[in-house]
């Protein structure tokens, strides 16, 4: 039995944007910023999602080139659909088996994703092999082992209110 190189459930572009796609948008911003000036090459969008990081990288006009691949075609179809940049391209691909050759980017970046491929090593080991000598690769992730703060407040703030049955 193969296993799966993804655990995250991908059923369309529109559920995307109300789970994760909202937290992709405020985060794209920043982790850009982190990550500072591009040098206007082609840049990997490794786990793209529905392109939150590869529409803020188009309106910073930098980037030459953006492919985005996520292993979901749900997602790589609304990315394809909402970003019409000419600059840009989105396809179905395995993180862990890219199609790429050596050598192939400018710049990879994957954010929020890498939790959610079982064999992450081996996807990161694909974004060095397709990434230049002298470029970059950078990445974001949750923090499971933290415990996911967040979500920790949710579930004490939903405690806190007194349930009432609604009539």
């Amino acid at each position: 039995m193969t296993q799966a190189t993804s655990t995250f459930s991908s059923a369309s572009g529109d559920g995307y944007e109300l789970q994760m796609g909202r937290f992709a948008r405020v985060l794209a911003p920043k982790f850009l910023d982190f990550l500072g000036e591009q040098d206007g090459g082609n840049f990997l969008d490794a786990g793209c999602g529905t392109g939150a990081r590869s529409a803020e990288l188009l309106s910073r006009g930098r980037s030459a080139e953006i492919v985005g691949v996520d292993i979901s075609l749900a997602y790589v179809e609304h990315a394809s659909q909402t970003i019409t940049d000419p600059r840009a391209r989105f396809e179905e691909g395995d993180l862990t088996n890219l199609r790429f050759a050596d050598n192939s980017f400018d710049h990879t970046a994957s954010q929020l994703v890498l939790m959610f491929i079982p064999e992450a090593t081996k996807a990161v080991n694909e974004l060095v092999r397709v990434t230049k000598p002298g470029g970059y690769i950078s990445a974001a992730a949750w923090d499971f082992q933290g415990g996911l703060m967040f979500m920790r407040f949710v579930f004490d703030a939903g405690l806190t209110h007194e349930i009432s049955e609604v009539s």
